[in-house]
């Protein structure tokens, strides 16, 4: 009987397995464009309006092109890691870290400035960067430093 048959069971839950995994990987795609379509429309309209004379050209346009442009390099460097991760050739070194005492030892909202501004990664900027919800940030710093 098919039902007693342990083969048809992993086939079961190989087809069940193969289904999620399409799903997420859906879902992923799905996800990514839309974060992907938001500082591209940025920088396309400021561009434009540069282009057509509606905005003149200042630091304040080219400080949003650039701030757009590195969140969509953040968002190429994560899927770079995810895909590293994936493949199993993600490389992830470990240390020890007093959070109390490097939390007792900085001042928190300087830490996250400079670690937006691409500061050295530093058990600190570790610490802001997860307290400021700004993992994103701290794993395009780690990446780039080859932590």
């Amino acid at each position: 009987m098919r039902g007693d048959d342990p083969r048809f069971e992993r086939d079961a839950e190989l087809g069940e397995h193969l289904a999620t995994t399409e799903q997420r990987r859906t879902q992923l795609l799905t996800e990514v464009t839309h974060e992907l379509r938001t500082p591209i429309t940025v920088i396309r309209g400021q561009m434009e309006a540069l282009l057509d004379g509606v905005v003149a050209p200042s630091d304040e346009v080219y400080v949003a092109v650039a701030d757009e442009a590195a969140r969509v390099q953040r968002l190429v460097d994560d899927l770079t890691m995810l895909s590293q991760a994936d493949e199993g050739t993600l490389e992830v070194k470990l240390v020890e870290l007093d959070l109390a005492a490097v939390a007792a030892d900085e001042d928190l909202p300087a830490i996250v400035r400079r670690l937006r501004a691409g500061s050295r990664l530093t058990p600190a900027l570790l610490l802001a960067a997860i307290l400021d919800g700004d993992l994103d940030q701290f794993i395009t710093a780690s990446l780039k430093q080859g932590v």
